[in-house]
């Protein structure tokens, strides 16, 4: 099924961010990444500023994203990550999405072995 017609269906709610929402989560995410180099991708620490506002990253079925980062050698890698409101998870551990934001995490390995890393919410 369609995660469009599943949301149709089940008549979950397609959400907006405020702009200034927006720009306050991205302050946070900003600050998280300052140092710009990294041993490890802070993917949780980016995590908790959203779950910290409400919101949760997403999979392709609206449920939470679990997975993991790979490559990132010899060229940057670049992730896109839907939004759902973290409140308002179904029975089937879906969450309704957040409409026209997502959160964009780029990296890079450098021969050091630290990350590059930036994101923001666009």
């Amino acid at each position: 099924m369609k995660i469009r017609e599943y949301l149709n269906e089940n008549k979950l709610k397609v959400h907006k961010m405020s702009g200034a929402m927006k720009k306050k989560m991205n302050k946070k995410i900003y600050k998280v990444l300052k140092p710009t180099y990294f041993k490890e991708i802070p993917l949780q620490d980016i995590f908790d500023i959203l779950e910290e506002h409400n919101f949760v990253p997403l999979q392709e079925d609206n449920t939470y994203w679990s997975g993991m980062l790979s490559g990132g050698v010899n060229k940057t890698e670049q992730v896109q990550f839907p939004l759902g409101v973290k409140d308002q998870i179904d029975e089937n551990d879906m969450y309704p999405v957040v409409k026209g934001v997502e959160m964009q995490l780029s990296y890079y390995k450098m021969p050091s072995g630290k990350y590059e890393v930036i994101s923001y919410l666009g």
